[in-house]
């Protein structure tokens, strides 16, 4: 599947192919409670409507976290598209809205938003952080997200008790997936 990224133009906001950035998930790599959300989640996303439209990988760095999203990229039919960090608090505005449009309207697929290092739109709401996470909150359950099936992906290190609870709301989130190091015994037979 390809994967598409937002880039800001003189002309507005724009996206742009980055190619196949998939890859085949070597199910060994990870615990057995991982693999069984990841399950879930792809089991979720296939459907309309989706059993929540937030994915929430979060550990820390190194545990696998973008692997997991790359073999997501493999395993189902969407648009897939990269978020800058530094736009992810412009994802309610009105120029985002017309690119979601017309994006809908070229690949009538679904669309998965992918944010690497979203902290900045999970982490309690704050004067820093309010925007990112109403725009989060907005494209999760609100009618414009329902309408154009908007479902995300987001990556962090931050830790589970420290998200917004809005966000961590049954209906809203379809999975927090905590990826951690396999077990001495695991890691020692790969």
């Amino acid at each position: 599947n390809m994967v598409y990224t937002i880039i800001k133009t003189s002309g507005g906001l724009e996206i742009s192919n980055m190619g196949d950035g998939s890859s085949e998930l070597i199910r060994e790599n990870y615990r057995p409670e991982v693999l069984e959300d990841l399950d879930y989640v792809l089991a979720s996303f296939s459907k309309s409507p989706p059993n929540g439209r937030i994915c929430i990988l979060n550990g820390c760095p190194g545990s696998g976290k973008t692997y997991l999203i790359r073999s997501i990229l493999k395993q189902l039919d969407a648009m897939f598209l990269i978020v800058p960090s530094n736009l992810i608090d412009a994802l309610d505005k009105p120029e985002f809205i017309p690119l979601l449009s017309s994006i809908k309207r070229d690949h009538y697929k679904p669309i998965i938003l992918i944010m690497e290092d979203g902290d900045v739109c999970l982490v309690p709401r704050k004067s820093d952080n309010i925007s990112a996470v109403a725009s989060l909150l907005y494209l999760s359950d609100g009618i414009l997200g329902a309408m154009i099936d908007i479902k995300m992906i987001i990556s962090t290190n931050a830790s589970i008790r420290s998200m917004d609870e809005a966000i961590m709301r049954p209906g809203r989130l379809c999975r927090n997936i905590c990826v951690g190091a396999l077990d001495y015994s695991q890691a020692n037979l790969l």
